[in-house]
């Protein structure tokens, strides 16, 4: 899966049509242009594979076979190829998309508009049987509109070559599974000062070995790449190194593709359908110097960064494969066979016993290990002080689910332009010693707290007032109690934060009081 997550996203020009909107929701099975316009950016897709997919890997077809479904904030999905379209799904007529047909369901459909511009992210998912009852995969993607006052840089919304590139990202993830069945990744870990110290120090010595021109000093580089890695990993077990090395293959093998299909188009054969008419956010890939370029500081930047070792291995596969590919003939092959890429490049550059204490050495110095080792400590140090402080608050805990609502929380404090509150990843929480900086979703909203808090399993917000006895009552709401017990349109003020949602369950248990919200938009059933 691409992390939209960092992963890439697209911009669409922004189209209002409130008209087309209603008809959706009407009997007749029609898509306003909005939405036609991003099933066209999936044919584009098409065509770039058409040119270019065997390039980036031998044997690569299969990708006009995947379903998508495309699910909009206002509840409209869009299903393109899928086989046998469950219930609730109707036929789009005189549209097809790369020779396949559309089917649309508007049964969740609620009164939001969609204008765009769209970002969107994904992966893949079982979806549906077929006729004779087989299990249907498709690549299930999420699409969004940016939050009023939301800074678009931070939410990361680029062009629509971008979003091609996701597409292809997730398709590949498709071919990839006809030869990795049984993947070991998904590592855990919780970096300490030595791991985040050569873990940026490895990333440093890829991208060098990437920028070598000469084949015999891109190889020393990669030697330096081994070596920090081993250094790296000498406080994990071989189970989680595995995984490590898992993770860099499942996703970096996947970025390595759309980072080749650039590299393709930059040697030409490539003749883009999608026109700027269709779509004026497209620019043919006219910008692959600077995509190519982006990807490169994306790797120095990732390698930085201390707080998620996980989110590294889009970029150190990536470019771990990237150099297979210009120092290893017949590499994947290989990795279809079962090895990691790392092994294959190890295999390929025997480091002697007593090479490895001059390479390290070699790191110390012509790399800014001091400088490096100095931030890690000062992060990790911080990351600790911030659990600490979080474990030990007790009294009552306030907890705001937003399952219901498919949005994981912890993204939303990355879209606002307002100051950022400081925050730690550890696990799955994310951790924010100073106070929880507030989100809008659609007609949710979050006010800001000034006590510590922590973001947990993707969709839970919790807070911990540690002076309970001296509230006279933990909440008050207002709103339209319903006879179920939901609330519609409340307002939850507690002491130490307000929330506003359209549609909400309140559960108390002991000093536990959990908010569950249940709508993004009035009208949700």
């Amino acid at each position: 899966m691409r992390r939209s997550i960092c992963l890439a996203f697209v911009l669409l020009g922004c189209l209002s049509v409130p008209a087309m909107s209603q008809r959706v929701a009407s009997d007749s099975p029609t898509l306003p242009p909005v939405v036609v316009r991003e099933l066209r950016v999936l044919e584009e897709t098409y065509t770039l594979l058409d040119a270019a997919a065997d390039k980036v890997w031998p044997g690569w077809t299969g990708y006009h076979d995947w379903p998508f479904q495309f699910t909009f904030e206002n509840g409209l999905r869009v299903l393109v190829g899928h086989p046998s379209p469950p219930k609730g799904f109707e036929l789009v007529e005189g549209l097809r998309i790369g020779d396949r047909p559309v089917t649309v369901d508007r049964s969740a459909v609620t009164p939001l508009l969609l204008t765009g511009p769209f970002s969107a992210g994904g992966g893949l998912l079982s979806y549906g049987t077929t006729a004779a009852g087989a299990r249907v995969l498709i690549v299930d993607i999420k699409l969004r509109m940016p939050r009023p006052g939301e800074d678009l840089e931070a939410a990361q919304m680029p062009t629509t070559e971008n979003k091609i590139l996701t597409y292809l990202h997730e398709l590949f993830h498709g071919f990839r599974q006809s030869f990795v069945r049984a993947p070991v990744g998904n590592l855990m870990y919780n970096a300490d000062t030595d791991y985040a110290t050569w873990s940026n120090v490895e990333g440093l010595a890829l991208d060098r070995a990437y920028g070598e021109t000469d084949p015999a000093a891109a190889r020393e580089r990669l030697k330096d790449f081994l070596v920090a890695r081993a250094l790296k990993r000498r406080s994990m077990t071989d189970e989680q190194q595995k995984e490590e090395s898992s993770d860099d293959l499942m996703e970096g093998t996947a970025n390595y593709a759309m980072v080749r299909a650039l590299e393709v188009m930059k040697a030409g054969g490539f003749q883009p359908k999608l026109t700027a008419a269709d779509d004026p956010a497209y620019h043919a890939f006219k910008n692959v110097d600077a995509m190519l370029a982006e990807h490169r500081a994306a790797l120095k930047s990732v390698a930085a960064r201390h707080e998620y070792p996980k989110r590294k291995c889009y970029e150190y596969g990536c470019f771990q494969a990237l150099l297979a590919q210009r120092l290893v003939p017949g590499w994947q092959p290989r990795v279809q066979k079962g090895e990691f890429i790392d092994a294959v490049l190890a295999s390929k550059l025997a480091i002697a016993d007593d090479e490895r204490p001059k390479i390290e050495q070699r790191l110390r110095d012509d790399y800014p290990y001091a400088a490096i080792r100095a931030d890690a400590a000062k992060f990790i140090d911080a990351r600790d002080a911030a659990w600490n402080q979080l474990k030990t608050r007790a009294g009552r805990t306030y907890i705001v689910d937003l399952k219901r609502t498919g949005q994981a929380v912890t993204t939303l404090t990355a879209r606002t332009a307002a100051p950022r509150a400081p925050s730690y990843t550890l696990g799955l929480m994310t951790l924010f010693p100073s106070g929880f900086p507030g989100f809008t979703l659609d007609e949710i909203q979050v006010s800001a707290t000034t006590v510590p808090a922590l973001t947990d399993q993707l969709y839970y917000l919790k807070v911990v007032d540690i002076q309970p006895a001296t509230r006279e009552q933990p909440y008050s709401v207002t709103g339209a109690r319903q006879a179920d017990g939901t609330w519609l349109n409340e307002t939850v003020t507690t002491p130490l934060f307000t929330l506003k949602a359209p549609k909400l369950r309140i559960r108390e248990t002991g000093d536990r009081v959990k908010l569950q919200v249940l709508a993004r938009v009035a009208g949700t059933t």
